[in-house]
C-alpha cells in the first residue's frame, strides 16, 4: 500500500510538471501573438497569468521536497526529483520571458 501511494505521488509530479510546461507554452505563444498583432488585452492576460505559472513552479518544488522527506526515494526517483526542480525552474524563467514580452507590448502601445 505505501508503495502505491509513492508511485501515485511520482505520477502526480510528472503530471504537474507537464501542466506547468503547457502553461508556459501557452503563455509564450500568446506573448508572441500579442507582439505580432499588438493586442494589448492579450498582453494584459499574460501578465495576470504569470502568477499562476509562479505558483505552479512552487507547487512542483514543494511536492519534490515532501517526496524526498517522506518517501526516501531510490536513486532513479531521486534523479527524477532533482530534474523536476531544475525543469520547473527553467520553465518558470521562460514564463517570465513571455511576461516580459507582454509588458513591453503594453508599454509600446500605451
Amino acid at each position: 500500500m505505501p508503495r502505491e501511494h509513492y508511485e501515485r505521488e511520482l505520477t502526480q509530479l510528472r503530471e504537474d510538471l507537464l501542466r506547468l510546461g503547457s502553461m508556459v507554452e501557452h503563455a509564450l505563444v500568446r506573448a508572441m501573438r500579442s507582439l505580432e498583432t499588438w493586442d494589448i488585452e492579450a498582453a494584459a492576460q499574460i501578465n495576470s497569468d504569470d502568477a499562476r505559472i509562479d505558483a505552479a513552479q512552487h507547487a512542483v518544488e514543494e511536492k519534490v521536497m515532501r517526496l524526498l522527506a517522506t518517501q526516501q526515494p531510490v536513486a532513479r526517483d531521486l534523479r527524477l526529483a532533482a530534474a523536476a526542480i531544475a525543469i520547473a525552474s527553467e520553465l518558470e524563467r521562460i514564463g517570465d520571458y513571455a511576461n516580459s514580452i507582454a509588458r513591453r507590448v503594453r508599454r509600446v502601445i500605451t
